[in-house]
């Protein structure tokens, strides 16, 4: 493994200058596990001793999540705003201007850009560089296959040049990062995500769970916690629940989450008469108690990186039937923390739930297994612990002036 995958981290590196300060830009347009990820790394950044906030373009505060703003406000975590547009066209001077200035005024000394789109984040850049802004890193949510343009690889090559690391969560993702949009290797460096571990108890009563959601405590159930977007493949899960159900009778199916599939799914559902054992929970802020009444959890993405949700359904002790994206692939071993099957196969789905659903030894290997796996693999304190050794590096900050603060 490349020696920038994952960098040692020593309990000296592991805390920021307190002038430090750290702008996160964010530019997306609905809430999910990006928006979950930079909430928590936002949380975990002020504890290290960073001066945080987050600046959203004028351009993209339309379409910013109403419930990201609610949760930044909530953490009291300040969210600098640009002036929306006059025209529907996005301004990009405007937008460049509005960061450099905030960037100038706030002497900001990392700007973080996120984003799930190669070429997102590139005005943020070019301002942070205009500021003189001493480290600009960009972490990319998705593998660029997911979107990639013809001219991408092209495009980014300025503002490549300009940002110092950028940051992926998976070996797959940084494979295509190098392969697809052609960036440094020395400059693409994988840390893996990860979860608040002490929020995951896998001790729990299912049973209990279950009739609080109203379920029957004797059926099995089977789970998926993720944004209704065609990228999840909830299509496909709906699918291989058909199947599981006429295979094995009563199995209940819960979908957490919401988005812009809601009702097509939901007609699915309806045209494969398994309406009754479908369940649509909607967004939930808190999805412990619903991961707790699931027997069995789903992962049925067609493209997508690291997921957070995989993360905490083992972190729950749970066992993960997952499609053979790269990077879940990468999350679970085949076999023994999770069964994998192919991606676009509700068949291969069906049966691979039918097998652990009708096997209680098998639901506790594999779900004891996930929980072991996370807990050495996928911790956010050691996530951040890197990110903030990553900082510290990009600053020319040593021990000794940590020190002297």
């Amino acid at each position: 493994m490349n020696s920038l995958c994952n960098p040692d981290v020593s309990n000296d590196t592991t805390r920021a200058r307190q002038s430090a300060r750290l702008s996160i830009v964010y530019e997306g347009v609905a809430f999910g596990g990006v928006e979950e990820h930079v909430l928590l790394l936002l949380r975990h950044l002020r504890r290290a001793g960073f001066v945080v906030d987050v600046i959203t373009p004028g351009s993209m505060i339309a379409v910013c999540p109403v419930l990201f703003r609610e949760r930044l406000a909530e953490l009291d975590i300040p969210h600098i705003v640009g002036t929306p547009p006059r025209s529907r066209l996005p301004n990009v001077v405007s937008d460049i201007t509005f960061m450099r200035q905030v960037f100038l005024q706030q002497r900001t000394s990392i700007v973080h850009i996120h984003n799930s789109n190669p070429d997102g984040g590139r005005r943020a850049t070019i301002a942070a560089r205009l500021a003189r802004v001493p480290v600009v890193v960009r972490s990319e949510h998705l593998p660029p296959s997911a979107n990639l343009d013809f001219h991408s690889s092209v495009s980014l090559k300025l503002t490549d040049w300009m940002t110092d690391r950028f940051i992926v969560g998976s070996e797959s993702c940084r494979d295509e990062q190098l392969s697809l949009l052609g960036r440094d290797p020395q400059k693409t460096q994988n840390l893996y995500y990860g979860v608040d571990l002490d929020r995951f108890d896998p001790d729990h009563n299912v049973p209990a769970a279950k009739r609080a959601l109203g379920l029957d405590p004797a059926i099995k159930t089977v789970g998926k916690v993720a944004r209704l977007s065609p990228e999840k493949g909830h299509e496909y899960f709906i699918r291989s629940a058909a199947q599981v159900i006429a295979t094995r009778g009563p199995t209940n199916f819960l979908i957490v989450g919401n988005g812009p599939r809601d009702a097509e799914l939901r007609l699915l559902t309806e045209n494969l008469s398994i309406s009754p054992y479908v369940h649509f929970l909607g967004y939930q802020a808190d999805t412990v108690p619903l991961i707790e009444a699931m027997d069995v959890t789903v992962m049925s993405s067609i493209n997508e990186g690291i997921s957070l949700a995989m993360l905490e359904n083992m972190a729950m002790g749970k066992p993960v039937v997952t499609s053979d994206e790269p990077s879940f692939v990468e999350t679970v071993v085949d076999g023994e923390s999770g069964i994998v099957v192919p991606r676009r196969d509700p068949a291969a789905m069906a049966a691979a739930l039918v097998r652990v659903l009708d096997d209680p030894a098998l639901i506790s290997r594999l779900g004891k297994a996930a929980h072991t796996r996370v807990h050495a693999v996928f911790s956010a304190e050691v996530f951040v612990q890197q990110l903030v050794a990553l900082y510290n590096g990009l600053l020319h900050y040593t021990p000794d002036q940590q020190a002297a603060t």
